[in-house]
């Protein structure tokens, strides 16, 4: 039966064929439809009617019904026939005692007992045939009597499924099928959407009156603490794979499996629950001690409760495991444990006594739940009936029961299908016990096939039995595309052991090889050194031979006779490979061995499965969220996973597939393959470079990296692995960038305007896409969204970059490396519009370039070439891409490789996840200290002079008393520091400045000349605008008369702060190679902050380790740690390092024969220990705590020696082999956990945000922000705070911004047993020291958002629970201020005419706390304004800001409109609090920070109704580099509060005005050019954003970069357009009012560079002389 194309008939009555569902069809290629009721080869289908359920991107989606636009389809039949579930050729039956009575022939899975044959004296007998699932009535019509009515049912099983939902028909079929085996028995079906919907009364009743609970597989903690409350009359609890709080409440008998035996409302909720003020389980506030924003629970590391339930296996089994013995590798023992619990009632059955009775109940009935399958079900129904419940089957009851005793069946065991194994549709009901078994039967069927590649398909064993048809449609599928598949079915955490010790591949046989060939090399060296005396005595006593046995067994190890080679392994298991579901515990979890596993087989690792819990519908339309995002992103990412594909979801309570998604998987395995299966030479490979914001020098660079040099790294390696690289080598990487440029300039700019460019002398570096050829290519549906959004004409002069009625795509091509610029996403005045709207589409030309990579250039792989791209922003679904998505459809098939800055995790997440990336992390700069430069350096030695004069004073030397200048010094003084000495400096230092001569002064004239040359260099470098608040300027500028000494010794100190914070303030130096290790010198530099890091926060710890002497921390700051971070450098420097080691690994590569399997060799671990460093020399000097950091830094420092293994990881990704994966983050902070670089970078498990030291961290600092509040105004507390949350910060910090979130409202973090977070609980209002709860808008970024939906939740369901807590509102300004929404939103509800009232649901809806932008859309859109000069006044970007993030998200909230609600905390916030994690992401380095952070002040600025009360909202940064240090007394010493426009300040005096910066920086050519540029564009961004303009911050700019000829020549040689940027911005401010009274001759000056420097870019003019 084939689907007709448009429209389908009637469907049959399924009749177990494929007649079923018949409706629908297929509506068109490019349209998808849902695989379930469509006809696949050789399956047998579920029938159904047709319709028409959700939609992606606001295009219907056809699920196994009639496509839009076409015509109806016919009424779907009733799909007779049930999908056949394999079943083993033969069955092992338990014998019965008496004899059966003969029946009519029953179609049911298990047979009854053959006749005659004896029963065992504990069988347990059926009543008939048909309760597994036979003819109703055939054993009364064989003996011709008329069945007579069953028993009523006396007893009650409630069963719940979570995890499993879709079972839930199994179960209601299981039910039906097994009444008359037990026809007492109620089986009350029931899943986890009941606990929270309309069925929860009916659940309720039902679990009242059970006599048996029965749950699996629920994790929610709202429905664990529903069932919690409600299982305390259950005597008998069966909970499987569920949350072990609810599993701890399992008991049979006398078998607990929690240990505690209680009830429902005895037994213990999460970890340090109890009842809180608004009467659900809350956390306990800690007892004593700070406020750690935890509940009352010991925790370790990884937030596990220390002392309580702790998960893993249960004492009574863990009993048998020690009894039974279950040994072998740490990573197996899960499987194991599944092993023993399946043979448990075996092995106990035997055993008398109560106890083991019950615990063998429980083990039978966890094995007749686990083996799944309706026939199953049913005799686990018949078990609990007789066995467990003691009641009387209907073969047992009296005379005048239905059958009677002679139609007696036994209850047969649980079905005995293998643990693993694997199925094919073609042998249906056998199980082949291995992949050899597989792979030699499939060969004997298809010797047509032998030569495809083989793909292992890891599948839930559950589903196998149970028969749920996605599995043969997958397999089917897989056929189809030409792969040969392994159909793998495993419990869930045997999946590494299967991988391990089953399969092998192409590169692990190599691996083999060579092991084998270095065992025997070293063997026969062994043999030729010895001695012919120690030859012979070898030989004669067997030596030789255990020898050779042992070389032999080396070999079995290396090698496993019965393992199949593959070529690619897919998991539709999701969840880590070690472990499975199980590993989603910190304790089961093992990635270094599937780390090990992976890499021996070196082949990629897809994650491909449906929804298991989340219906397609709300796929569509938000993503895949909550726990299933966990299962198929979070969780596989930390084993290295790669190209997540969602197959499909639930539809109902049936697993439908989306065929364009089954066709994607295949489609990128098999490209992958292909690639594989080419030799380098062949490979075509499409590197992208970027080119956006444009005009602004952006083209050809990326953050954090040197393009040029890197991209020359990488050719030289590809060059080195067999690559045709033409002459790329000869031309160099700055040479290729340019030309690339050059090449995209071909056709008109984005806006219509025609290039200059000349066409014909780029003609062959670039193609041309007409318009019919990209319709073609992207299909009806997409190009009707591409037209509406770009007119018919897609080529018109008016849209983005087209030329001669057709679409360019420019870029060079040397060789078969194509190199081009990614192109523009918008246009003129909205360059990155695409980026912010759900609904739009790219432009043609981008399309067009996309697209052409693989249909015209036939590329094997593409490469984007560092952070970031566009691509991955593109509209589409958040999570799971669909058809529709476009960054899933412009990429098509192609295998995408993305260099990644290493510690950038939250985004190179999006690049996984929604771009299909392998992320290649790449080093940053390595750190170092700003310094003191120019007036700053001056004066540092002229703040001393003011302090020795003032301290002479203070000692006597009044005023008046000071020698003579000419005055000599007694012999045993220092001639410095008389106080003459001083006088004559300071008068010299400042007559060199210019200082005027001081007024009259009370002070003595040398205290008066150093005060004047103070003034005159502090007011110069602007340090007079840090410090007006603390310093009375005025006075000082007056000469001082009018301040005493004190405050003179005071203004000094403050002054002297600031330097010292300037002067040790970290930044990056350069930018990073590809590739390259950084020098033993710059080494030191990121080993220094590192090493400080350790120091004990509190000064009366500074103890030597040796000696016990004090240790100043100035000096171990200033000079000891950098010492040994110098030591430790050289000593760990590598042989090769620099450049050298980019081209020593090229050339080791290239001379050697096994290249990729020497590449993949080193990407199986990380490099060999360094040698031992001495500590012994260092004791003396050095605390304790820095003696113990010197490990992890001498394991920083080697492996930043190591960071050739990111060209390693590329090379591996481009051939189709695996790359190790690793946590993203900062060495700052994480040490040698983030290295070496050339790893899958991942994220962090969402369910662990915020860790209990960022939650700890957190509670402290919103202590800070509350006090400092309070201190400024006049103890009033703060009625909002806005905190700003983004996925980067989230994941360095672990979550220290939530945990200030959650320690101003006053709420604590409770964790389940296993560690994960499930609930902000609210901490009793009488625990918060007498201060009330802070209000908090909580503004997190599209990545949060989409990254930690679950913390969205949670922190959604915390804000709705205080304001609807029944507290005093002057107590509780969330309730405070949801009241006063909903009264203003409210009617007079009540009727007594007193006006608005405030209902719970108007509360509830006033409650929206969390904003951010539209589903699928991401960033504010100032930055583009800014980018664009498209604004007039810093109240647009307020407005721009407001209007892109007014959108509320949290628990059933997807991005709601909810304007009113954001407005009115607006009008209420009078702080901002931002958390910046990095040395890297400063303030001015990047635009986020304004258009996010500053943009939000503006806001609530701007929401005020007076100038008074908008200046006075206050704006704070937090620093988190490094991990958060805790002093004795629980202050976090590494974390304040410090205000916005000061650390603006010194941000701009350690990087952008900083001469050694930008020598850093501009020593790199065009990207350290563009950065100088992207940081003059945040300068007006601040400007527009607060009004920071301060004129110190311009005028050095203009010194710096415009008047210092060498650095003007610099910018304008690497990167013109970088500098007209800089010259532009510059005068913008200065247009814009930003920058205050600039100097006339200084505007004149930058006039006419911005004209000369447009000539330059205009190719009217060459640069002029020195240029």
């Amino acid at each position: 039966m084939v689907a007709p194309p448009y429209g389908g008939g009637d469907g049959g009555d399924g009749g177990g064929g494929v007649g079923g569902g018949g409706g629908g069809g297929l509506m068109a290629a490019n349209t998808p439809a849902f695989v379930g009721a469509l006809p696949v080869r050789g399956i047998s289908g579920i029938g159904g009617g047709g319709s028409a359920v959700g939609s992606f991107v606001g295009v219907p989606l056809p699920l196994a019904g009639v496509p839009r636009a076409a015509p109806a389809g016919g009424c779907g039949g009733s799909g007779g026939g049930r999908h056949p579930r394999p079943v083993p050729p033969t069955r092992r039956r338990r014998r019965v005692g008496v004899v059966a009575a003969t029946a009519a022939p029953s179609p049911s899975p298990t047979p009854p007992p053959p006749q005659g044959a004896p029963v065992a004296e504990d069988a347990v007998v059926w009543s008939s045939p048909q309760a597994l699932g036979g003819t109703p009535g055939a054993s009364a019509a064989a003996k011709g009597s008329a069945t007579p009515p069953a028993p009523s049912p006396t007893h009650t099983v409630v069963l719940v499924t979570g995890f499993e939902r879709f079972n839930a028909g199994l179960y209601t079929e299981a039910v039906a099928a097994a009444a008359a085996a037990a026809p007492r028995l109620r089986l009350a079906v029931y899943t986890d959407e009941d606990i929270r919907g309309g069925r929860q009364e009916a659940l309720a009743a039902d679990l009242a009156s059970a006599d048996i609970f029965f749950g699996s597989l629920i994790f929610d903690y709202d429905d664990v603490a529903w069932l919690v409350d409600h299982l305390g009359s259950v005597r008998t609890r069966f909970v499987f794979e569920s949350a072990l709080e609810l599993m701890s409440l399992t008991r049979v008998g006398s078998f607990v499996l929690g240990g505690g035996g209680g009830g429902g409302g005895s037994a213990p909720p999460a970890t340090g629950a109890t009842s809180s003020s608004d009467g659900r389980n809350a956390a306990a506030p800690a007892s004593s001690g700070p406020d750690t924003g935890e509940a009352a629970a010991t925790l370790d590391d990884d937030g596990r409760p220390i002392g309580g339930s702790r998960g893993g296996i249960p004492p009574a089994v863990a009993t048998l495991l020690r009894k039974f013995g279950v040994l072998g590798r740490e990573e197996d023992k899960l499987a194991a444990y599944l092993q023993l619990l399946k043979a448990g009632p075996r092995l106990l059955r035997l055993l008398p006594g109560r106890r083991v009775r019950d615990l063998r109940h429980w083990l039978s009935v966890y094995a007749y739940w686990n083996a799944g399958g309706v026939a199953n079900v049913a005799a686990m129904a018949a078990y609990l009936s007789t066995e467990v419940l003691g009641l009387p089957s209907s073969a047992t009851t009296s005379a005048g029961s239905a059958l009677g005793a002679a139609a007696a069946v036994v209850v047969p065991p649980p079905d005995p299908a293998p643990a693993t194994g694997l199925v094919h549709f073609e042998r249906p009901g056998y199980y082949f016990r291995n992949p050899a078994e597989y792979v030699a039967w499939h060969a004997a069927a298809h010797p047509d096939r032998v030569d495809r590649p083989r793909v292992a398909i890891l599948l839930y064993r559950k589903h196998v039995v149970s028969g749920l048809p996605y599995i043969n449609h997958i397999v089917s599928h897989f056929e189809d595309a030409g792969l040969t598949p392994l159909p793998i079915f495993i419990n869930g955490v045997e999946a590494h052991m299967v991988l391990r010790d089953q399969l092998t591949s192409a590169a692990a046989e190599a691996a083999a090889d060579a092991a084998d060939a270095a065992a025997d090399a070293a063997a026969d060296a062994a043999t030729a050194a010895a001695s012919p005396v120690s030859r012979l005595s070898a030989l004669l006593s067997g030596g030789a031979a255990a020898a050779a046995r042992r070389r032999a067994a080396g070999r079995r190890h290396r090698r496993r006779p019965d393992a199949v080679a593959v070529d690619a392994v897919v998991s539709t298991i999701g969840f880590p490979l070690v472990g499975g579901p199980a590993g989603s515990m910190a304790a089961g979890r093992s990635p270094d061995a599937a780390a090990t596993i992976l890499s021996r087989l070196d082949v990629p690792y897809v994650i491909a499965a449906p929804l298991l819990i989340q219906d397609v519908a709300a796929w569509t339309r938000s993503g895949v969220s909550g726990l299933q995002a966990a299962v198929l992103y979070a969780l596989p990412e930390q084993d290295g996973a790669v190209d997540p594909v969602v197959l499909g979801g639930l539809v109902g309570d049936r697993i439908l597939l989306v065929p364009d998604r089954l066709t994607r998987l295949t489609g990128r395995l098999r490209a992958r393959l292909a690639a594989a299966a080419k030799s380098p030479a062949e490979r075509v490979v499409a590197i992208v470079l970027y080119g956006f914001p444009p005009g602004t020098g952006a083209a050809g660079t990326a953050a954090l990296l040197d393009v040029p040099r890197s991209l020359e790294a990488v050719l030289r390696r590809l060059a080195a692995d067999g690559y045709d690289v033409g002459d790329a080598l000869d031309r160099g990487g700055a040479d290729l960038v340019a030309a690339a440029v050059a090449a995209d300039a071909v056709g008109t700019a984005a806006g219509g305007r025609a290039s200059r460019s000349d066409v014909a002398a780029v003609a062959g570096t670039r193609g041309l896409v007409t318009p019919d050829t990209l319709r073609r290519w992207i299909g009806p549906v997409n190009t009707t969204r591409l037209t509406a959004a770009w007119g018919d004409n897609m080529a018109a002069w008016t849209n983005p970059k087209t030329f001669d009625g057709a679409l360019p795509v420019g870029g060079i091509r040397v060789g078969n490396v194509w190199v081009g610029i990614q192109p523009p996403l918008g246009v003129p005045g909205d360059p990155m519009r695409l980026m912010f709207e759900r609904d739009a589409a790219p432009h043609p030309q981008y399309c067009a370039w996309y697209r052409w990579l693989e249909e015209e250039l036939r590329a094997d792989a593409v490469v984007h070439f560092g952070m970031h791209g566009t691509h991955e922003w593109l509209p589409g679904s958040p999570l799971g891409a669909g058809p529709y998505c476009w960054p899933d459809k412009l990429l098509g098939n192609l295998p995408n490789a993305y260099i990644y800055a290493a510690n950038n995790p939250a985004e190179s997440a999006l690049a996984k996840r929604r771009a299909s990336a392998t992320v290649i992390s790449h080093g940053v700069p390595p750190l170092g200290r700003a310094g003191l430069y120019k007036e700053l350096a001056a004066l540092k030695p002229q703040l001393a002079a003011l302090q020795t004069t003032l301290t002479i004073a203070a000692a006597g030397e009044g005023r008046g008393d000071f020698p003579p200048a000419a005055d000599t010094p007694a012999a045993d003084e220092p001639a410095a520091t008389t106080a003459a000495a001083v006088a004559a400096a300071a008068a010299a230092t400042a007559a060199t400045t210019g200082a005027p001569p001081p007024p009259s002064s009370p002070h003595p004239p040398a205290v008066t000349a150093a005060l004047a040359a103070v003034v005159s260099t502090a007011t110069a470098a602007g340090l007079d605008a840090d410090t007006r608040e603390v310093i009375d300027w005025p006075a000082l500028v007056a000469g001082g008369a009018s301040l005493s000494a004190a405050a003179l010794a005071d203004a000094a100190a403050v002054l002297a702060a600031r330097l010292h914070v300037v002067e040790n303030r970290l930044y990056s130096v350069g930018l990073h190679v590809f590739g390259r290790s950084p020098p033993p010198t710059a080494v030191a530099g990121t080993l220094s902050p590192l090493l400080a890091g350790f120091l004990p926060p509190d000064d009366a710890d500074l103890v030597a380790a040796a000696g016990g002497g004090r240790l100043s921390r100035e000096v171990l700051e200033q000079d000891t740690l950098p010492s040994l971070a110098v030591a430790i450098a050289a000593h760990t420097a590598p042989s090769a390092e620099g450049a050298d080691a980019v081209d020593g690994v090229a050339m080791a590569a290239a001379a050697a024969p096994a290249a990729a399997v020497d590449a993949a060799a080193a990407l199986r671990g990380t490099p060999p220990a360094p040698p031992p460093f001495d500590t012994a020399p260092w004791e003396a000097a050095l605390p304790v705590a820095i003696i113990d950091a010197i490990p992890s830094a001498v394991s920083v420092s080697h492996l930043l020696g190591s960071t050739h293994m990111e060209l390693d990881a590329l090379s591996a990704t481009l051939r189709g082999g695996y790359v190790r994966a690793a946590p993203g983050g900062d060495v700052l902070r994480d040490g040698p956990g983030v290295l070496p670089t050339g790893r899958n970078i991942h994220s962090l498990d969402p369910y662990r945000l915020p860790s209990p030291a960022a939650a700890a961290a957190g509670a402290a600092l919103a202590a800070e922000v509350i006090a400092s509040h309070t201190a400024t105004h006049d103890g009033a507390w703060p009625q909002t705070v806005a905190v700003p949350l983004w996925g980067l910060d989230a994941i360095k910090t672990r979550g220290e911004a939530v945990g200030l979130v959650l320690g101003l409202v006053g709420a604590v973090v409770v964790r389940d047993a296993t560690g994960r977070v499930v609930r902000f609980d609210l901490r009793p209002l009488a625990d918060l020291g007498g201060r009330p709860r802070v209000d908090v808008l909580v503004s997190v970024s599209g990545i949060f958002r989409d990254t930690f939906a679950n913390t969205v939740d949670l922190l959604d369901d915390m804000f709705r629970r205080a304001a609807a807590a029944d507290e005093d509102p002057s107590q509780n300004f969330i309730r405070a201020h949801a009241l006063e929404a909903a009264a203003a939103a409210s009617i007079d509800n009540d009727g007594d005419g007193d006006g608005a009232t405030a209902t719970a649901a108007a509360v509830d809806d006033a409650a929206a706390r969390i904003f951010s932008n539209p589903p699928e859309s991401y960033g504010s859109g100032v930055a583009e304004r800014v980018q664009d000069g498209n604004w007039e006044a810093g109240s647009e970007l307020a407005d721009t800001f407001v209007a892109r993030n007014a959108y509320a998200w949290g628990r059933g909230v997807r991005g709601a409109p909810a304007r009113p609600a954001l407005d009115a905390l607006l009008r209420t916030t009078e702080a901002v609090v931002q958390q910046v994690d990095s040395v890297e992401y400063g303030l001015t380095d990047i635009q986020e920070y304004h258009a996010n952070t500053g943009a939000l002040v503006n806001a609530a600025r701007a929401a005020k109704r007076t100038p008074s009360a908008a200046a006075a909202v206050t704006a704070s940064i937090v620093e988190a580099v490094g991990a958060p240090v805790t002093s004795a007394g629980g202050r976090v010493t590494n974390r304040a509060l410090t205000p916005l426009d000061d650390l603006l300040r010194t941000e701009y005096r350690a990087k952008l005005l900083n001469p050694s910066w930008a020598a850093a920086m501009l020593a790199t050519g065009p990207g350290g050019a563009y950065e100088v540029s992207t940081r003059a564009t945040a300068l007006v961004g601040w400007g527009g954003a607060v009004g920071f303009g301060d004129s110190f911050v311009y005028e050095q700019m203009v010194g710096l970069y415009v008047e210092d000829e060498a650095n003007r020549a610099a910018l304008v040689r690497a990167n013109p357009a970088a500098y007209r940027n800089v010259v532009g911005r510059l005068l913008e401010g200065a247009g814009r009012g930003l920058w205050a009274d600039p100097p006339a001759g200084m505007l004149d000056r930058l006039r006419d560079e911005y004209g000369s420097v447009d000539a330059v870019l205009e190719g009217v003019a060459g640069e002029r002389a020195g240029g």
